[in-house]
């Protein structure tokens, strides 16, 4: 129990009451943040920010340098791998690969700094694609072709990259097919599409007349009868009507019967 006389000291470290980020080192009267490697003590000295070491040029990196939360990453670029402590860069060299033999180089191959580049033996040359060898055309005066000097390396080449050409072709032959019929169930739908409104709107369009003709019909007033009450015998026969009618456009031409005389 205290005795109210000696003073101890408050480990602010043990009452999460810090704010540090990281750490918390408690002394004697008071205590400090302190961060983890890669990062270091913002302006609050509490909040920890990382450390851009690239941009710091404290990265050590032979090559590229790619900053990371806490730390960095260096890279080579092409032509050349890390080394061992992840720093340095050593040039490859091609020529000897066990992924692809001499670089891909039909003949010789000659390794350079970064790179490298393909050779062929005396009486052979490269061709465009910088890794084939083969002999040389020789022509005759006339410029013809002399026997035995065709280039048969190069004319397989020629070959593959025609077939490669047709193959293009028929690719873009098929994709076009394809969206061809694609187009037809569009149009279709688009077809039907039109016929159901059409039919929606002549049916509206019918209903509406319906609703006008049935907003014309007379209502029948209050006692009288919905159907005619006139006796059949009353109702004048289809002689007598045109009897009527004709006599009274030209009664000279009628006789009393009701026939006509000309």
């Amino acid at each position: 129990m205290p005795d109210q006389k000696t003073c101890t000291d408050t480990d602010e470290c043990q009452t999460k009451k810090h704010g540090c980020n990281h750490r918390c080192k408690n002394f004697i009267g008071s205590y400090m943040c302190e961060c983890d490697t890669g990062y270091r003590l913002s302006s609050n000295q509490r909040r920890c920010i990382d450390i851009d070491e690239c941009c710091m040029h404290i990265d050590d990196c032979e090559g590229e340098c790619y900053n990371t939360p806490g730390s960095f990453e260096c890279d080579c670029p092409i032509g050349f791998e890390l080394g061992d402590n992840g720093k340095s860069c050593s040039d490859i060299d091609e020529c000897e690969s066990d992924l692809v033999p001499k670089g891909g180089c039909s003949q010789m191959c000659e390794n350079a700094e970064g790179g490298f580049s393909c050779a062929c033996l005396d009486g052979y040359e490269l061709l465009n694609d910088t890794m084939t060898c083969a002999k040389p055309y020789v022509y005759d005066e006339d410029g013809e072709v002399q026997q035995g000097g065709t280039n048969v390396l190069e004319q397989k080449l020629v070959a593959q990259q025609e077939l490669l050409e047709d193959a293009d072709l028929l690719r873009s032959s098929e994709v076009r097919q394809q969206k061809e019929e694609m187009s037809i169930p569009t149009i279709v739908s688009v077809t039907v599409f039109a016929v159901t409104v059409v039919a929606a709107i002549a049916g509206i369009a019918g209903y509406i007349g319906f609703i006008r003709f049935a907003s014309n019909i007379p209502t029948p007033s209050a006692g009288s009868p919905l159907v005619d009450s006139t006796p059949l015998n009353d109702i004048p026969s289809a002689t007598s009507i045109f009897h009527d009618v004709t006599s009274i456009n030209n009664p000279s031409t009628v006789d009393i019967r009701g026939s006509i005389s000309f």
